[in-house]
């Protein structure tokens, strides 16, 4: 589909708090794939090289404020996740390509529209996948690709460009001495495996 060009790890371009933040209990049961969104754009006068060098600079920014996409996700006791903001950073690669907008007709979620966002091996330990994925794609006609996989244990962001994201998670620590809830968590529990499967990997590699 294209020839990679370069390939970058972004981290925040100034420091940022580190620690561990919890999860929501909704988002322990989500998949851990990265949501897909892709962008595309008419053609410009710029080179892939310039617009992927502007990139790398807006997002080393953003990621300033919203530092926790830069973090890895870790495994912890009783099979929960967590999040640890590290400043690892977000991947980021750039693709020229000789394709053309008319070759995806409707845009259905095919394997070549797949191709405009980074792929990841989600057999790989937890921690070794990146939580933001982005990946800009030059095409022949000049025209662009802006995709972006962002993982679906995410930390909330802001709509408002202008309002700071509320990244305080300690409102989901668990506080002492709780009551034993009195009726059932069947979602909490350890889900049954598929007919002739050995374990859950599949199900939890597959797209949101």
């Amino acid at each position: 589909m294209g020839k990679l060009m370069a390939t970058y790890t972004v981290r925040p371009a100034k420091e940022t708090p580190g620690g561990y933040k919890c999860l929501s209990d909704s988002d322990q049961v989500r998949t851990l794939t990265h949501a897909p969104t892709i962008y595309f754009y008419p053609p410009v006068n710029v080179s892939l090289e310039s617009a992927t060098e502007i990139l790398r600079h807006s997002l080393s920014e953003a990621l300033v404020i919203f530092y926790p996409l830069a973090g890895q996700l870790h495994w912890i006791d009783g099979g929960s996740l967590e999040l640890e903001c590290n400043t690892l950073g977000a991947l980021l690669i750039a693709i020229e390509s000789e394709a053309k907008i008319d070759d995806f007709g409707d845009f259905r979620p095919t394997q070549e529209i797949r191709a405009f966002i980074p792929s990841l091996d989600y057999k790989k330990p937890i921690h070794e996948l990146p939580l933001l994925l982005v990946q800009v794609t030059k095409f022949s006609y000049g025209g662009m690709s802006l995709g972006l996989g962002i993982s679906g244990l995410k930390s909330p962001m802001a709509s408002n460009p202008t309002v700071s994201p509320f990244l305080d998670r300690s409102v989901l620590l668990a506080l002492e001495h709780l009551t034993a809830p009195v009726f059932d968590h069947p979602e909490y529990s350890t889900q049954p495996l598929l007919i002739g499967k050995q374990d859950n990997m599949e199900e939890q590699g597959r797209s949101c």
